[in-house]
């Protein structure tokens, strides 16, 4: 039987459970999971947002013509470790691998029992191989035993990569997804529909094909499927009309994690706002005078563009619950942008106060990926979000040509997180992955003061 030594630790706001698979020839390895609480959700995909990569359709029903075709060998099986946490909820929930430099192909096993099936009793099976991902209701290499698969080369299994796959197990819309990097909607490579009354039930234990942790890395277990795409745009439940419930075009608050609306009950007010004369100052400091000058500097110092900086004014103390000071003041100039970045895997509420944000959302940081999947603009007043599981691989980059824009940037760890990373990671100029500690290049006083010695801002807020 497996056996599970639990810890309080977390990474990414769940528990982590270290795990022993149970094998049938070696002792088994140990692996880390991490059980996700998921989120309440209100919307679907929002009508703002430019989806970059189409979700696939249902996959037509499995015939001579439209499957992989499979091993000859139909009678064989592959290795069947099972893990000791499972799915919450039976036949229901997402299953998020990490896996590291897979040479071979691999198998993701959802079985009834924690024992192998033999190829011989009903599961569901995905396996990931170099030329196909295929969905399967055995694990053999029957083609009888074949639901559904795909030959698109972003689908397959990648080498020389650290890469997310998930299963989706939706029983009550009886619906089979795969997809990479994050568990999301736009992210759905394969896709199929199981016929009514056919969908198996009482499916709850988690195997793979692979038992070397130095290539399966991470297991990541979501309680709800993947359905919708829970939008990125956030506003206030004063301003939600029953057009917006029907049409699911934007969430609230309520619905996402308590972590996220703990930093918004401080951000969100009316009151949290850039005055007037300070952006005036801010304007012209950014265009011609000491911001200007700062800004040049830091591009020299960190050997990078100068359109690739921009200023952090934080705000209040570092409190120990964040990555860095929590509360952060970014100044971007015209025309700026950050790298393509990740949050410590904390949750983070972002308000515009200025101008306008573009943000581009990536599936995960990685070289390989360079190309977004989704495509916002938030005007001043409008709020985001992102947490460990959703949304935290971005890019922001200010888009006008006249104005400079603010933004309010507040993080927070998950409430059961004790590793505390205390790094961005970042892909930098060489398109290397690389990480850099929060800090400070003046504090809100700081700003003010400087702007008040230029004779830019004439008195003290």
């Amino acid at each position: 039987m497996p056996i599970a030594i639990v810890s309080l630790a977390s990474l990414l706001g769940c528990l982590i459970v270290t795990t022993m698979l149970a094998t049938p020839t070696k002792t088994a390895p140990r692996y880390t999971v991490y059980r996700t609480p998921a989120f309440r959700s209100v919307a679907a995909e929002p009508s703002h947002a430019k989806l970059l990569l189409k979700s696939m359709p249902p996959a037509a029903a499995p015939s001579a013509n439209n499957i992989v075709m499979m091993n000859n060998k139909p009678n064989e099986v592959m290795p069947e470790y099972y893990i000791s946490a499972s799915l919450p909820v039976a036949s229901q929930g997402v299953v998020r691998i990490k896996m590291t430099n897979p040479m071979s192909k691999f198998r993701i096993y959802i079985n009834s029992k924690s024992e192998s099936s033999a190829g011989v009793t009903p599961l569901y099976c995905l396996e990931v191989n170099e030329t196909s991902v295929i969905l399967l209701n055995h694990n053999n290499d029957a083609l009888t035993s074949v639901l559904a698969s795909t030959s698109d080369r972003k689908a397959v299994r990648e080498k020389n990569n650290d890469v997310y796959y998930w299963l989706s197990l939706d029983k009550k819309n009886s619906v089979l997804k795969y997809g990479k990097g994050e568990a999301t909607q736009a992210l759905t490579l394969l896709r199929y529909d199981v016929p009514v009354g056919a969908f198996l039930p009482d499916l709850k234990y988690v195997g793979l094909s692979v038992s070397d942790t130095k290539i399966m890395t991470k297991v990541l277990i979501y309680e709800l499927p993947v359905t919708f795409q829970l939008p990125p745009n956030v506003i206030s439940s004063d301003l939600v009309t029953l057009d917006d419930i029907e049409n699911g075009l934007i969430t609230t608050i309520g619905n996402l994690p308590t972590e996220c609306q703990m930093l918004y009950s401080v951000v969100a007010g009316p009151n949290v706002v850039l005055q007037n004369d300070i952006a005036t100052a801010i304007q012209l400091s950014l265009k011609s005078g000491e911001l200007s000058k700062f800004l040049v500097k830091k591009a020299q110092d960190h050997k990078c563009k100068l359109t690739e900086t921009y200023i952090r004014v934080t705000l209040g103390m570092d409190q120990g619950y964040s990555p860095g000071i929590p509360f952060v003041l970014e100044l971007w100039p015209t025309g700026h942008n950050s790298p393509i970045h990740q949050h410590s895997g904390a949750f983070a509420v972002i308000k515009v106060l200025h101008g306008s944000i573009n943000c581009t959302y990536y599936s995960d940081l990685n070289p390989a990926i360079t190309t977004p999947y989704l495509d916002c603009n938030f005007p001043t007043g409008g709020v985001t979000y992102l947490t460990p599981s959703l949304y935290q691989t971005h890019m922001l980059k200010n888009k006008s040509t006249t104005d400079f824009c603010a933004t309010i940037q507040c993080y927070r760890y998950a409430s059961d997180d004790t590793t505390h990373y205390e790094y961005f990671d970042y892909l930098d100029d060489n398109n290397k992955r690389s990480r850099f500690a929060p800090s400070t290049d003046f504090t809100y006083t700081e700003l003010k003061n400087l702007l008040k010695k230029e004779g830019l801002l004439k008195k003290m807020k």
